[in-house]
C-alpha cells in the first residue's frame, strides 16, 4: 500500500519510490493508494485519481520534462533540456 498526502502527492510518492523501488518485488505486487486523512477505500478511486495527479504534476509546464510537440496539439514530447532548465528537478 502507497500512503501518500494529496497535498505532497509528488514528493511522498518519489520519497516511496526512493526507499523501496529497487525491490522488484514492489513493482510486482497490486496498487494500493491511500490518500492520508482521506476515509476513501481503494476499490479503484484512489489509484486512479493517483495517476491523474501524478501524470498532471509530471506534464505540467513548471516541471519542463515535456514540452509541447506544437500549438496545435496536446502532444507532449520528453524535454531533452529539463535537466538543464531545472537542475535536480527529480
Amino acid at each position: 500500500q502507497i500512503n501518500v498526502s494529496r497535498r505532497n502527492l509528488f514528493g511522498d510518492t518519489m520519497e516511496i519510490i526512493s526507499r523501496d523501488g529497487s525491490d522488484p518485488g514492489f513493482w510486482h505486487n497490486n496498487i494500493s493508494i491511500r490518500l492520508k486523512d482521506e476515509p476513501a477505500m481503494d476499490v479503484g478511486g484512489p489509484v486512479k485519481d493517483f495517476f491523474n495527479s501524478i501524470s498532471k504534476h509530471l506534464a505540467s509546464s513548471h516541471m519542463n520534462l515535456f514540452k509541447s510537440a506544437n500549438e496545435d496539439t496536446c502532444l507532449l514530447l520528453v524535454n531533452p533540456r529539463s535537466a538543464d532548465l531545472i537542475p535536480d528537478h527529480l
